[in-house]
């Protein structure tokens, strides 16, 4: 009992002493997004960042359902996704905001009524999870955000088309002049 005892205090000595020459920086690691419990359903969300998406792809085996968030027309990730998940009988199993555009579940076999919403946009599906993995995308309309700063692109772009083209007509006409022997026409009096 004696040797057992201090066999264990040799290897806790060791140990330490190995951790306290390793750098601050050699022990910091990176956070993981945290996983969680609901009723049942293990989960996570996050994604936001290479560093997160890589580390969510090594989780995505231990989860059967891996669903990810995007604008529609840009396909650009979306964060906050508000998710609510009910079983067959409407209980409530689930209720999330999402961390990130990726979000990955442990369900049991089952049909399941899944509402999301996002800004001013809420949509329902009806999922049914067996024994295979499931991916899906969901598409939302593009944040109000984004669209006021596609706007105002899409704006400044018909701005700098119309000054190209302004532009180019008075460089046409200059040229025309030039060509004529004509000079610029005189400058209005002033009248006073």
């Amino acid at each position: 009992m004696p040797a057992s005892w201090f066999s264990r205090a040799i290897v806790l000595t060791f140990s330490v002493a190995t951790l306290s020459s390793l750098s601050s920086q050699e022990l910091m690691l990176p956070d993981l997004p945290d996983i969680r419990e609901s009723a049942g359903i293990v989960y996570v969300s996050g994604g936001i960042g290479t560093d997160e998406v890589a580390r969510m792809r090594e989780l995505a085996p231990s989860f059967n359902v891996r669903i990810r968030f995007q604008e529609e027309v840009t396909g650009a990730s979306l964060s906050d996704v508000k998710v609510v998940v009910l079983n067959e009988k409407s209980e409530r199993l689930l209720r999330l905001e999402t961390e990130g555009p990726l979000l990955y579940m442990k369900m049991p076999p089952g049909r399941y009524l899944m509402a999301m919403a996002y800004q001013h946009t809420v949509k329902k599906r009806i999922i049914t999870v067996g024994r295979a993995a499931r991916s899906m995308t969901f598409a939302f309309p593009e944040s109000e955000q984004t669209t006021g700063f596609n706007q105002a692109r899409d704006g400044l772009a018909r701005h700098l088309k119309q000054a190209a083209v302004i532009s180019r007509r008075i460089a046409s006409l200059q040229e025309g002049a030039r060509q004529d022997g004509e000079t610029a026409p005189p400058s209005p009096e002033r009248r006073g």
